[in-house]
């Protein structure tokens, strides 16, 4: 998840991703929030499989249009 969230956050802030009119932005800020989320509840001990779930597949999105 932590990966992840770094991916995004990386994605976010690249000028290539930002330049461009397609979804990976989109999909970088959609990662960025759901690998957030799961990191919190994994730090704080909880798993929260919705959570992980979206941290996967946003990310997953983000790469495919990278």
């Amino acid at each position: 998840m932590s990966q992840n969230l770094a991916s995004a956050i990386d994605g976010m802030n690249s000028q290539s991703v930002l330049r461009d009119s397609d979804p990976a932005f989109i999909w970088a800020m959609e990662a960025r929030w759901a690998c957030a989320a799961a990191v919190g509840y994994l730090n704080g001990g909880t798993v929260d499989v919705e959570s992980v779930q979206k941290c996967d597949c946003f990310h997953q999105r983000y790469l495919s249009f990278r």
